[in-house]
């Protein structure tokens, strides 16, 4: 036998520790992504759900007997439509708010359904429609915008949170729109 060659038994102990450091990274960079990856998507359908909701808003005509303006029940319908357009329990319901602005030339409006934290509502400091839009023209009708701005406090738990105790992702997740009204 040859001595200066080392044994098999041994390399495949070194084989195993090497492994074990090596998947450790590999792993945390796994649930670092995964976390990552599933706010990215809860972002996009926030974004996507939010502007089907503001077109809804936008057309009084479909919706709200034809007039213009929002209601607190308006709101609170959207909340509880976004849920099921995002796919959620009613459980996280306490967990989504929504602030839904109108602005005319006369008129601003406001209503909430839960709570959003973070900025002040969608059209803060704005007095009417054509600090947005400029001056109307002669003959033309009245002007309208509408703004929602939808937050979801998600319950995101991977492995890596339930190990690690943190969370790379904000509290918060926010959507904003802004549409014309017609």
């Amino acid at each position: 036998m040859n001595s200066n060659r080392p044994s098999l038994h041994r390399q495949r102990g070194i084989s195993a520790i090497e492994m074990a450091l090596v998947m450790i990274p590999i792993m945390l960079v796994f649930y670092i992504g995964y976390d990552i990856s599933r706010y990215i998507q809860l972002n996009a359908a926030l974004d996507r759900h939010a502007y089907s909701l503001l077109t809804v808003a936008a057309n009084p005509g479909r919706w709200n007997g034809g007039s213009h303006g929002v209601s607190t029940t308006q709101a609170s319908d959207f909340r509880s439509a976004s849920l099921g357009l995002l796919n959620l329990d009613s459980a996280d319901l306490n967990r989504m708010g929504l602030e839904l602005s109108y602005l005319s030339e006369t008129a601003k409006t406001t209503r909430s359904s839960g709570s959003c934290a973070g900025s002040a509502d969608a059209l803060a400091g704005k007095a009417n429609a054509a600090a947005l839009l400029g001056a109307k023209m002669p003959g033309e009708a009245d002007r309208h915008i509408y703004a929602i701005r939808l937050c979801y406090r998600p319950e995101l738990v991977s492995l890596f949170q339930n190990l690690s105790g943190l969370s790379l992702l904000p509290d918060e997740i926010q959507s904003f729109a802004l549409l014309a009204g017609r």
